[in-house]
């Protein structure tokens, strides 16, 4: 008899301290579409985390929803990471937590990447270049296109997202589902 195989998982983290950011809304956007998209599906399951409720019940390093966020970005098939640019910045609440998960003897080899990240402008993507190098250098992750940076142009009047860039991030998650059903 064939041993039954786990699902795989895609590992989705947002660390943005308000509910309603843009890189909040990008990532619930994305979680409700593969959910949708999964819905007939087996075999796939996201889990979404926020990094600022786990800090809020206690450090990351020592509470229990902090160890599970931990153990499952080093067990993830997938990540999707959401983070806010501050002063031309990554978010340094998302780099300390990369710094306390990342423990390359845990971590799979090339796990397909999206990052996500709200800014002031497009341009602010080029501080994101150090995070990205990191995780293609360092982790051999796989980076599905350019981080999905999101700006106040990226969103309607009603505060939806416009529709060129939910194409854009669609296109994304195509590539994932395809790596992940291989």
């Amino acid at each position: 008899m064939a041993k039954k195989q786990a699902p795989k998982k895609i590992f989705v983290l947002s660390t943005s301290k308000r509910n309603n950011s843009r890189s909040t809304i990008v990532l619930d956007n994305i979680v409700s579409n593969l959910t949708e998209s999964l819905a007939s599906s087996k075999g796939i399951v996201v889990e979404y985390y926020d990094l600022h409720i786990a800090l809020k019940e206690s450090s990351i390093f020592s509470s229990q929803a902090g160890k599970e966020m931990i153990k499952a970005f080093q067990t993830a098939d997938a990540w999707i990471l959401g983070t806010p640019i501050y002063n031309w910045q990554t978010n340094p609440d998302l780099l300390t937590f990369l710094n306390i998960a990342i423990d390359s003897d845990k971590i799979k080899k090339f796990v397909p990447l999206i990052l996500v990240a709200a800014a002031g402008s497009k341009t602010a993507i080029t501080c994101l270049d150090g995070l990205m190098r990191a995780f293609t250098m360092e982790l051999d992750a796989m980076v599905l296109g350019k981080p999905i940076v999101i700006t106040e142009e990226s969103l309607t009047k009603t505060g939806g997202l416009d529709v060129a860039f939910e194409k854009r991030y669609q296109t994304y998650l195509t590539q994932l589902l395809y790596l992940l059903s291989e």
